[in-house]
């Protein structure tokens, strides 16, 4: 019943993409190259539909502003509305969050008008601003999201490095931390004489309030409660249930955000640790003859990868088979540096002596030097679809686990049939998704492209990019696709050309392979020779109005090199570059089944009277890639 209130009184909150008056409190504030993406809370908004707001606002803030967390700030601008289902999927993260809205707006129109802070957030500062001066920048970034949760100050290619071996997970606040933590807390208070309900009490206010300095996440409430539970259980001698403190951790997350029942946060923490209680016991008898000191670890470690590599491909569209190895190498090792970071920064806080992280600082980077001794790509799989199929999955191992009361043979029948009942339907979706046209649409302030694929045949489009962009906007391709192979480069430059040498140098930062860099405009036979030296493997070719034709579909260049036209079958894609405000595009008269834009959407959107318009910069009235963050298109 509360889940569906919290959805419905998200819908209904609507603003219409009304003009308003806004001001709020800086909540999270993340900073880019030339941008900062604000989170807002307290918001209060005066015009059509105003006053306060109990949802958030993302707001991004172009140009130079000094703006700092907790600053409460006024502005004038758009509200444009998230909606409950964006991209086919149920938007938990942004109900969750409470973020319904997006705006943007200059850095010079933000006036920041007081700062405010509650205690939880006062200590994450102090613990940021600790870290910050006694830690270099990059070894800070990585201690502060260990310590925290927040990787938002972290370097893109270590994050993403972190990501790919599988181990991301030490940056998210969870049962790892408050394991940790409490584990160490529970061996201090040993040494002192003291009632155990009153150590217990103790070290679960510690917990709570270390929970509310990392946001209440719902990974760490949950580990929160669980621990809690063990204590009390420890303290009055009674037998600890792990079911029943997780069942009630997850009836205590849900009556805060009920929503959070759909996060992938969610699903992961209480799914893994669901999949630990009922798998530990069969998984030790059958892995017994390893050695009783590190088969915990083994076993703990192949049960979250079971269970946690499905919802991970669901939500993430990737998973690495290094990430066993990785997790069963370097959670021991995670656990020490953890547990010094902690100390060290509550000792240098205390005592203002930034020496005191100088060995947080060794290990940190000996953590980094070690993470990136090996190119994980190669472990890499990706673009695999799980349909219906994955609840036999699950259902196969619950019936793996002891719960069930059936005959041991007919169990085992039972579970091997319905992983096979698996793996033929994941097999059939894939084949069928893989014969589907695919449109992966994502937009920035420095790069927004498109990459149609159809049976491994990948065309990126790049309807703008900036001389300087950053290439780890790419990298949800890879995720999607489940290749890094890309047949063919397009880019739409308006008939202003593009130095294709630094943007192949860019794009191999994150693909494997390139065949064709397709380009409008003057033959340049020097560029082109450039570029066969340096990519002996990529040829350049400049095209004007041809059609080229890749085994499944087709594509060509209409305009002044800034429009393309996707053809398959009867269908078709216009996909439109950047135009500007006075240079009208160049139309076609055929049928249009999908159009991607950069910007004069309105005048396409006339023109065409095609509702599916996907907008590659914040826009109202139009699907958009780039405020949503990712669409992706289906032609079935």
């Amino acid at each position: 019943m509360s889940f569906s209130l919290s959805v419905a009184s998200y819908q209904n909150a609507d603003k219409d993409d009304h003009y308003y008056h806004i001001s709020g409190r800086i909540k999270q504030l993340y900073e880019g190259d030339d941008y900062k993406k604000l989170i807002l809370d307290s918001v209060n908004l005066d015009g059509v539909n105003g006053g306060a707001s109990k949802y958030n606002i993302q707001v991004f803030v172009s140009g130079d502003c000094e703006l700092s967390f907790g600053d409460i700030i006024t502005f004038e601008g758009y509200l444009t509305d998230r909606s409950v289902i964006y991209d086919g999927r149920f938007s938990s993260q942004s109900i969750y969050k409470k973020i319904k809205y997006n705006a943007s707006v200059e850095g010079n129109l933000v006036t920041v008008i007081g700062n405010k802070t509650n205690l939880f957030e006062k200590c994450n500062l102090l613990i940021k601003e600790t870290l910050k001066q006694g830690l270099s920048e990059d070894c800070f970034s990585i201690a502060y999201a260990l310590l925290t949760g927040d990787s938002s100050f972290m370097d893109q290619e270590i994050l993403s490095d972190f990501r790919l071996a599988g181990v991301a997970h030490i940056f998210a606040v969870s049962g790892l931390h408050i394991g940790f933590l409490a584990t160490f807390l529970t061996f201090v208070l040993s040494k002192i004489k003291g009632k155990g309900y009153l150590k217990a009490i103790f070290i679960t206010s510690v917990l709570i309030f270390y929970s509310g300095v990392c946001g209440f996440s719902a990974s760490s409430l949950r580990a929160t409660v669980m621990a809690s539970v063990l204590l009390f259980s420890k303290s009055f001698g009674e037998r600890y249930d792990r079911l029943s403190s997780l069942s009630l951790s997850m009836v205590i997350v849900l009556l805060i955000s009920p929503s959070g029942l759909f996060s992938a946060g969610f699903i992961l923490s209480f799914g893994i640790v669901f999949g630990l209680i009922l798998l530990n016991r069969p998984f030790s008898i059958v892995l017994r003859f390893i050695p009783e000191k590190i088969r915990g670890a083994v076993v703990s470690v192949i049960i979250a990868f079971l269970v946690g590599t499905p919802i991970t491909l669901v939500f993430f569209n990737q998973f690495s088979f290094f990430s066993i190895i990785a997790n069963f190498l370097l959670l021991p090792i995670v656990g020490f540096i953890y547990i010094l970071t902690f100390v060290s920064a509550l000792l240098s806080a205390l005592t203002t002596l930034s020496f005191i992280l100088f060995p947080c600082e060794l290990i940190v980077r000996a953590l980094v030097f070690v993470i990136d001794l090996i190119d994980y790509e190669i472990f890499l799989i990706g673009g695999i679809t799980l349909g219906v199929g994955l609840l036999f999955y699950y259902l196969a191992l619950v019936l793996v686990s002891d719960v069930i009361n059936l005959n041991k043979i007919f169990r085992a029948i039972l579970s091997v049939s319905l992983s096979l009942i698996f793996v033929m339907t994941t097999v059939i979706d894939n084949v069928n998704n893989k014969n589907q046209l695919k449109f992966y649409s994502s937009g920035s302030e420095s790069l927004s492209y498109t990459l149609v694929s159809k049976n491994n045949e990948n065309l990126l489009v790049l309807h703008d990019v900036k001389f300087v962009f950053s290439s780890h906007s790419l990298e949800r391709l890879v995720k999607d696709v489940g290749s890094c192979d890309i047949r063919g480069v397009v880019a739409l430059t308006n008939g202003k050309g593009v130095d294709l040498q630094v943007l192949l140098t860019k794009l191999f930062y994150v693909v494997n392979r390139i065949d064709y860099l397709y380009y409008y405009g003057q033959e340049d036979l020097q560029m082109e020779r450039i570029v066969e030296v340096s990519f002996p493997n990529t040829k350049a070719v400049k095209l004007d109005s041809e059609i080229i034709s890749f085994n499944e579909y087709s594509f060509g260049y209409y305009g002044s090199g800034n429009l393309l036209r996707i053809q398959d079958e009867n269908r078709t894609a216009l996909l439109f570059g950047k135009y500007g405000e006075k240079t009208p595009p160049d139309l076609i008269e055929n049928s249009v089944d999908l159009i991607i834009a950069y910007d004069y959407l309105e005048v396409i959107h006339d023109f065409y009277g095609v509702d599916n318009i996907i907008s590659l910069r914040r826009s109202y009235g139009f699907k958009d890639a780039e405020s949503g963050g990712y669409v992706n298109i289906y032609f079935k």
